[in-house]
């Protein structure tokens, strides 16, 4: 053979390249497995908690993370705190999606979606994105819903709200949904493990607001990960001091820091990661420790899922 004149054909060095170039930079290459986070910070804190937001991030190193309740510009603060290690998506909302740039995923498409109003707007921002070693994608739609157990609207009741958006949040799934394509729901659904809206997305119970189904198959990352047993911990604060306020101890919530107290159910919510029922998941937890507690009134929650 006359090597001088042989040449790869150009696919060929693409994918040679998708896999030598992560070596030699020191990236991960476990093709087709992300870790995901979703993490509700409590709006409106100083630069005490939000260190303490950024060295939650750290310590975890996602790949994937979806925020709730970024407000006044923080978003620009946490980019620039976690070292320009990631790319950030609606950076305009309250719920921003921050993908980590070393982690051989490539953005093929992104978009929002307004869901009902409560109190404030709601909508699912949702990314799609490419394992580049892989080459096999997935979706990830990161969302807030209205908290159940309070009621401020006219129409409808909060928890009517709730199940209205869960709706059409499976809307925006539904028509994206293809063989093999796994997806991702995650956020504050501010709902529990015995909520209409929880039933709806796991089993197929229609929503008592529109009678709706859910033609997805979806299953819960904890309950789904090797080595997980019992109920799912809780993901409020019930104990603590966050940002100088009282967190939810003796079982009741501080909402909003107008010293109302809501009682909270002493079961799993209200924090939730959802995958395709395809989807394989490694590992999940909820995570508690000397970072989280005191940073937040939400745990972060944490899924690795492989395709």
């Amino acid at each position: 053979m006359n090597f001088q004149n042989f040449a790869y054909p150009t696919d060929t060095l693409l994918k040679l390249a998708a896999v030598i170039l992560p070596l030699f930079l020191g990236l991960s290459t476990e093709a087709g497995t992300v870790k995901i986070m979703s993490y509700n910070i409590l709006a409106n804190w100083d630069r005490v908690r939000g260190d303490r937001i950024v060295a939650v991030v750290k310590d975890q190193a996602p790949d994937v993370l979806g925020f709730q309740e970024v407000v006044g510009g923080n978003t620009e603060y946490l980019l620039s705190e976690l070292d320009g290690g990631f790319e950030a998506y609606f950076a305009a909302t309250a719920d921003p999606v921050f993908v980590r740039r070393d982690a051989d995923l490539r953005m093929i498409e992104n978009g929002t979606a307004e869901l009902i109003k409560c109190l404030i707007d709601r909508q699912v921002n949702w990314v799609r994105l490419e394992d580049r070693i892989s080459g096999e994608q997935f979706v990830y739609y990161n969302t807030h819903l209205c908290f159940i157990l309070e009621n401020t609207l006219e129409e409808y009741t909060n928890e009517e709200a709730n199940q209205i958006q869960a709706s059409q949040i499976i809307d925006v799934m539904a028509s994206h949904a293809e063989d093999g394509l796994v997806q991702v729901l995650g956020g504050d659904l501010n709902v529990f493990s015995s909520s209409n809206t929880t039933k709806f997305f796991l089993e197929g119970q229609p929503l008592p607001v529109n009678g709706k189904k859910n033609p997805l198959a979806l299953k819960e990352t904890w309950a789904s990960a090797p080595g997980n047993a019992g109920e799912r911990p809780i993901t409020v604060v019930r104990d603590g001091n966050i940002g100088g306020q009282q967190g939810q101890g003796g079982g009741r919530r501080r909402r909003g820091g107008i010293g109302r107290r809501i009682e909270m159910p002493n079961e799993p919510g209200i924090d939730w990661l959802f995958v395709s029922e395809s989807a394989n998941v490694i590992a999940a937890e909820v995570i508690q420790n000397e970072l989280t507690i005191g940073t937040s009134d939400h745990l972060p929650i944490f899924a690795t899922i492989a395709f």
